[in-house]
């Protein structure tokens, strides 16, 4: 079955190739092609694992696929019948320097230095809470990931609060720091210089994310650089330069998988009896595995509680943690599985999941379009504006490039509800759109403007310190 349904997916991606005007980028041709991959990891990974796929796991993705592919067309359809885009020809512009103010950066810096201190104090109190003080830190990082993932009940019992100005500089740290990815990948690609001051907060930023325990917001990082780099200087590029970025992609992503596992073992997660091939299957192919495991089950029926239980699972989390209303709480529907050959091959479903929990059919249908209407309107909408090429950093450019993860990560898990609907990207999002405004696009504002007076006061710092080293250098 595997087979057939690798072989129904093939045309799925090749027409949305072609919707797409044969960009690679374009939502569907990611969104299809993912899923293509995986099956091929299960195809190769077939005997090993024991894998038997099934018919309802076929109906699954091609109603998904479905969705998604005629959301694209009609978006494609409705812009080109407008005269608004032409993705053949797109005006290719000129790229310009991003400007940001000085004081700013080493504000950023500051605050995430402090928030590491913390956030490592937290471990610390965390361990010896529970009876583990020894611990190195590669010790401490494993138990809180082992007890947020795994024992929530044992985490909650605890009783650790989070220092409140961890709370409160941390949404402002990453904000910042991911908005320094999009200024140090937009100057990079127009004068091919990197400087310190755009490259110490991204480092900052994968330690604390390493601290945290978890490798996919590193993996956002390098999607995010990726898709940012194609639009400021391969998709308006020859044909010769996108074939060789195609293939810069395919060697980027080898290198990451294994640096990836590498990280696994340093946090204390990993082992030597995980053999390469197997990891790729966990997260590449297993999320697959699980789906049709699910979807071939005796009992499939599942009644919720409130709207979209699951696939607005983080929503309710949140209202629930807020509010103390058990009525809110969602229940854990992410099972460890186990394939026929007796390996564990971890507990993610892929996005159609928690659709399909909630709604069967219809909801991977609906939920499935409204993403890929999502995706498809931005990347449309990106490919006309182009006022990221000007040295205006492009507000929807920078959240598309962090929400470019998620299509990938459909795959995996309900990654783009997960994403969207969790506290920790609206204050991400909220708080970015007041740098990009008042600190990053200061020069495109009036000479009142809250931008205008930080770069002014930065520069009278700036003169003051090159005085007193002048006068310093004087008299020795």
């Amino acid at each position: 079955m595997i087979w057939i349904i690798t072989l129904v997916t093939i045309p799925f991606v090749t027409i949305n190739y072609y919707i797409g005007k044969k960009d690679i980028f374009s939502p569907g041709f990611v969104f299809c092609g993912v899923f293509l991959f995986s099956e091929i990891v299960c195809i190769l990974e077939s005997q090993t694992f024991n894998l038997d796929f099934h018919y309802q796991t076929l109906l699954v993705l091609v109603v998904g696929f479905i969705a998604f592919t005629l959301v694209s067309w009609v978006s494609v359809k409705h812009y080109n019948s407008l005269n608004i885009v032409d993705l053949n020809r797109a005006k290719s512009g000129s790229l310009k320097s991003v400007h940001v103010n000085g004081l700013a950066v080493y504000l950023l810096i500051i605050i995430q230095i402090i928030v590491i201190g913390l956030f490592i104090g937290y471990l610390s109190s965390i361990a010896t809470a529970y009876g583990q003080a020894g611990l190195g830190l590669n010790g401490k990082i494993e138990l809180f990931d082992k007890l947020t993932k795994f024992l929530p009940d044992d985490f909650k019992a605890l009783q650790v609060p989070v220092p409140i100005l961890y709370r409160i500089l941390n949404p402002i740290a990453e904000a910042g720091a991911y908005i320094t990815i999009y200024v140090a990948v937009n100057n990079y690609c127009y004068s091919k210089k990197l400087h310190l001051w755009t490259i110490l907060p991204i480092i900052l930023l994968c330690f604390q994310i390493v601290l945290n325990g978890s490798r996919t917001p590193l993996f956002r990082i390098i999607t995010m650089m990726m898709f940012l780099v194609y639009m400021f200087k391969i998709k308006n590029s020859s044909a010769v330069v996108r074939r060789r970025f195609i293939k810069v992609i395919i060697i980027l992503l080898g290198v990451v998988a294994i640096s990836f596992i590498m990280i696994l073992i340093i946090m204390g997660r990993g082992g030597t009896e995980m053999s390469l091939n197997r990891y790729l299957f966990i997260y590449t192919g297993a999320p697959l595995a699980n789906l049709d495991t699910y979807l071939s089950s005796e009992n499939i029926n599942h009644s919720s509680q409130l709207f979209a239980q699951q696939t607005f699972r983080n929503l309710y989390q949140y209202l629930e943690k807020l509010t103390g209303f058990s009525i809110f709480g969602a229940p854990n529907i992410l099972f460890f599985q186990t394939s026929p050959s007796g390996v564990e091959i971890g507990n993610v479903y892929t996005t159609f999941y928690q659709f399909f929990y909630d709604f069967g059919y219809i909801g991977v249908f609906v939920f499935t379009a409204i993403m890929a209407a999502f995706y498809n309107i931005m990347y449309l909408w990106l490919c006309k504006a182009r006022n990221f090429l000007n040295g205006h950093m492009s507000y929807q450019l920078f959240i598309y490039s962090y929400l470019f993860n998620d299509l990938i990560m459909s795959i995996f898990s309900n990654r783009f509800y997960e994403t969207i609907l969790e506290p920790p990207f609206i204050k991400i999002a909220i708080i970015s759109a007041g740098i990009v405004f008042f600190i990053v696009n200061w020069r495109y504002h009036n000479d009142s403007s809250i931008g205008k007076k930080i770069d002014d006061f930065y520069q009278r710092i700036q003169s003051i310190t090159k005085r007193l080293m002048t006068s310093k250098t004087g008299r020795s």
